[in-house]
């Protein structure tokens, strides 16, 4: 079997070919083993990325990963003297992936730089020199965003049911680090070093990413209401600081939902959530279109009842 990335044939090209790809034990592969074998391949050849960082993508063990590596025969001398082969890599690309911009990060002057390291706060996962953002399949829009932001040349990584997309740059998870994005966040979080005139846009990427805005019926009046969740009370507590400094809105009580381990949760509804998300979305020039168009929606029922 080659050593290299074997080009996607459509089924029925599959079906009809003489020479069908086999992995090592001899079964023969179909066209989405075939994409995995690839992507496998690219990771841990072309992108030199570690077995572990692998599983941590697939959601299973490194053990898992090597055994997939020996299934289809990927090695790791092959990364010596790699050459890209002129096949078509999962994702479309032929060449190897453009340099992020390492320096995005460093200083934290502007909001769309506040906004993603809040998004990141929320939904992303540092390890080692790497860092990955995963989002369900209907947010799709939004990774595309984060990619054209942080200048990424690689492609998105495509399953039924989820998107991600990874960089490897010492410097960038150097820099993100200094702001509490940190691995094994989880209980950790804390909003630091973030310039106060871009609070608003840091806790919007927050609330994008772990928060909920949602439209109640209350006596046939629509009622709103949104929450933050975080497994830390402390970031929590400097979220309800910052609303009541700037919208003079009181703190509400951080709870603890019903069978969740280590989940907080932080709600407001009524006025007290109008005047907050007023504050966080409109005008703001980045946020998740879905989330921004719930909030858009109640402001249209309300005005049509008026």
């Amino acid at each position: 079997m080659s050593c290299g990335l074997i080009p996607i044939p459509k089924e029925r090209e599959l079906r009809l070919s003489s020479e069908v790809p086999r992995d090592v034990y001899g079964q023969y592969l179909t066209v989405p083993l075939i994409k995995y074998r690839n992507h496998l391949y690219q990771r841990y050849i072309i992108d030199k990325v570690p077995m572990r960082v692998i599983g941590e993508e697939y959601s299973c063990t490194v053990e898992y990963i090597r055994q997939q590596l020996k299934r289809f025969g990927i090695k790791k001398d092959f990364r010596v003297n790699h050459q890209y082969p002129n096949f078509i890599l999962v994702g479309g690309c032929k060449k190897k992936y453009p340099c992020y911009d390492k320096d995005v990060f460093e200083v934290i002057n502007s909001e769309e730089k506040a906004y993603w390291l809040g998004f990141l706060m929320a939904d992303g996962c540092v390890s080692g020199t790497g860092l990955r953002l995963c989002l369900g399949k209907k947010d799709k829009k939004h990774l595309l965003k984060f990619k054209k932001f942080m200048r990424i040349g690689r492609p998105i990584y495509e399953v039924p049911t989820y998107v991600s997309i990874a960089v490897f740059e010492r410097k960038i998870v150097d820099d993100i680090k200094r702001y509490g994005i940190i691995p094994k966040k989880a209980g950790k979080e804390r909003i630091k070093n973030i310039p106060v005139r871009y609070y608003k846009d840091f806790i919007r990427g927050l609330i994008d990413g772990d928060g909920h805005i949602g439209i109640q019926n209350t006596n046939g009046k629509p009622y709103l209401i949104f929450n933050l969740a975080s497994a830390s009370v402390k970031l929590l507590q400097q979220v309800q600081k910052i609303f009541f400094d700037v919208t003079k809105v009181k703190p509400t009580k951080i709870q603890k939902p019903f069978k969740a381990q280590h989940t907080l949760l932080m709600t407001y509804g009524g006025k007290s959530a109008i005047t907050i998300l007023k504050w966080l979305y409109v005008g703001s020039t980045i946020h998740l279109e879905r989330k921004a168009a719930r909030l858009g929606k109640f402001f249209d029922i309300r005005q049509n009842m008026a």
